[in-house]
């Protein structure tokens, strides 16, 4: 519909009001009202160039690891502050990318998480959230007992735990990764 200069009932915030008229406000407990502000990367498949992948992740003991979905990770490295520790443990440091592994197979989640760590130290981001989900229809989880044990044999990863409740809990981690820019610079 058009609307005439000289057609002065039908003004443009009747017409909006009219167009929304049947629309209806989110209920409160949708609304994520803390949302950080981190660049997102959702992975399908394996990176396609594997020779850029630096780290070769053993799966040995990630095997027999037994870690139920609501189980809490952490670990950290040798020395890193206890301040800096508790920093992250606190969802503290500033955010710089986002891995969602959920559906990837175990093989496929290996090369992934090589390649989005190399990604991200040539990036110099400093802190970055991977999830790796709880598992599903009351089966124990495959990729967090495997996420636990591959990112400590990652020699660029200073530590790593569970996420706070709005970045995914027990379904997450924060991973401090070094300053590989700063350590360019020192040699």
């Amino acid at each position: 519909m058009t609307k005439n200069k000289s057609d002065k009932s039908t003004t443009d915030s009747e017409l909006f009001r009219q167009a929304v008229s049947d629309a209806r406000p989110l209920k409160k407990s949708n609304v994520v009202t803390d949302a950080p502000n981190i660049k997102s990367i959702r992975v399908n498949r394996p990176a396609v160039n594997a020779e850029s992948v630096e780290y070769n992740l053993s799966d040995f003991a990630g095997k027999n690891d037994k870690i139920s979905a609501e189980e809490s990770l952490t670990y950290r490295g040798d020395g890193l502050q206890q301040r800096a520790f508790k920093k992250l443990k606190n969802g503290q440091f500033e955010i710089d990318a986002h891995l969602d592994m959920h559906g990837l197979t175990v093989n496929a989640a290996r090369e992934v998480l090589s390649q989005f760590i190399v990604d991200c130290l040539s990036q110099e981001y400093r802190c970055v959230i991977i999830v790796h989900g709880k598992g599903s229809r009351g089966e124990a989880p495959k990729l967090k007992p495997m996420l636990n044990h591959w990112l400590k044999q990652i020699p660029d990863v200073l530590a790593f735990c569970s996420t706070l409740p709005r970045h995914g809990g027990a379904g997450a981690v924060y991973v401090l990764l070094k300053n590989v820019f700063k350590t360019k610079h020192l040699e």
